[in-house]
């Protein structure tokens, strides 16, 4: 019984170590991205997109990898959205905005978003409540 026990407090501590990993992956994506609101801003063309098919067990979903150029400090630049789930067309413009330093690194969001935060916070409280339950459980069984 005592090992049933230790067993179910080592999966809970488990589960609370992810739930603080999601934690600071999230905080850190949200400074990388706070990090990035300086740079310029410039305006992209889409030249070229590829739509696939993703499947994850009985889930199966279509997602865009989408080539643009830009211009920045008279030269151009190539860059990619990776696994996008909106698509667009050839010759679409948008804003993107690059790295001062070097200039072939771009990103396609121009404003810092809370999401990745928020996220990593809903993660830590799930994986957090259920580990420490778990935990919590363990010890007050007889």
């Amino acid at each position: 019984m005592e090992k049933k026990k230790s067993k179910i407090s080592f999966w809970g501590v488990i589960l609370i170590c992810f739930g603080i990993a999601f934690l600071i992956i999230g905080i850190t994506g949200y400074l990388q991205q706070l990090g990035q609101k300086d740079w310029p801003m410039e305006t992209a063309t889409v030249i070229n997109v590829d739509q696939r098919t993703e499947s994850s067990g009985s889930h199966r979903r279509t997602v865009y990898d989408i080539t643009y150029q830009y211009e920045a400090n008279g030269n151009v630049y190539t860059g990619e959205i990776l696994k996008s789930s909106t698509p667009k067309k050839l010759g679409e413009t948008f804003s993107i905005k690059f790295n001062p330093d070097t200039p072939n690194s771009s990103v396609e969001y121009t404003e810092p978003s809370l999401v990745p935060v928020l996220s990593g916070l809903a993660a830590f409280i799930v994986f957090g409540f259920i580990g420490f339950r778990m935990i919590q459980k363990s010890f007050t069984k007889k």
